[in-house]
């Protein structure tokens, strides 16, 4: 896709693939926030792009990631009932390839000098946003009674340096 059509007077816009440059081209420790909406699940290099994460970030500077929630009571049904994995299977994005496990991506985080701050699904109330209704009052039905530790869609997470205390 071309962007070079895009302009702003707040940014600049440049067109990469993060995934296959060695060192992204902006200056380190500069920002003090930095967006990843829906990215990280498309990525082969997860290690490379936290790296380069890290370096860009301002010493205080934040990382907010945002990826589908596979930890989702939907998300886990459809597991269970079908065998494949809501956003990444079948029916789904055929370009998403790492969904984010909560239980190990700290460790891969800390592996990169960062650590999460929180995390937390959007919408909070468990809806989802690609299932139908039905599905939807199904799991609002479940939710009485299995556990669901990030309700919602996407599962939003908030990053920082490790070192900082």
């Amino acid at each position: 896709q071309d962007i070079s059509a895009i302009r702003s007077r707040a940014g600049r816009f440049m067109q990469a693939d993060i995934d296959a440059m060695n060192e992204w081209p902006l200056p380190a420790r500069s920002y003090e926030l930095i967006t990843a909406i829906e990215v990280i699940e498309h990525l082969s290099n997860i290690g490379h792009f936290m790296a380069q994460t890290k370096r860009l970030l301002a010493q205080d500077g934040y990382l907010l990631l945002t990826t589908p929630n596979i930890l989702s009571l939907a998300a886990r049904m459809r597991l269970l009932i079908h065998a494949d994995m809501k956003q990444f299977g079948k029916v789904g994005d055929e370009t998403h390839l790492f969904p984010v496990v909560l239980g190990t991506f700290p460790r891969l985080l800390a592996r990169h000098g960062l650590q999460m701050v929180d995390h937390w699904g959007f919408p909070a109330d468990g809806r989802t946003l690609t299932s139908r209704g039905a599905a939807n009052l199904i799991m609002s039905a479940l939710r009485s009674f299995l556990p669901e530790p990030v309700p919602g869609d996407v599962l939003c997470m908030l990053v920082r340096h490790a070192d900082l205390t």
